[in-house]
């Protein structure tokens, strides 16, 4: 059900920037500037590194697109896609580091 989901949004914002995009070069910049930042911070983590997991993934994807999503349309930024990445990489590495923590905590014993 949730992959079902995913593709609806997937959907409903392709034909969103299909609609609201005067050519087509701002139809590929809109779609690289999107997918781009989450594929560059999730692949590197995925291939060279063992930090994260799937909740980091995760926050990571959902905070790339609200940053690509304000940074296009509600407050126009002047690089975009950088700050795409930057967001997306920022937020891979908190949830990582908080998660450590978490489980670091959960893991330690419970003295009366």
């Amino acid at each position: 059900m949730l992959a079902r989901g995913g593709v609806v949004c997937a959907g409903l914002i392709a034909y969103s920037i299909a609609f609201t995009a005067d050519s087509v070069t701002e139809m590929v910049e809109a779609a690289s500037g999107l997918g781009g930042p989450i594929i560059l911070v999730l692949v590197c983590f995925a291939l060279f590194s063992k930090l994260g997991n799937h909740v980091s993934a995760m926050v990571a994807m959902l905070s790339s697109v609200t940053t690509w999503f304000v940074g296009n349309y509600v407050y126009p930024l002047e690089a975009p896609v950088i700050t795409t990445v930057a967001v997306c990489l920022g937020s891979y590495l908190l949830t990582v580091v908080f998660s450590k923590k978490a489980s670091v905590e959960a893991s330690l014993p419970i003295e009366n």
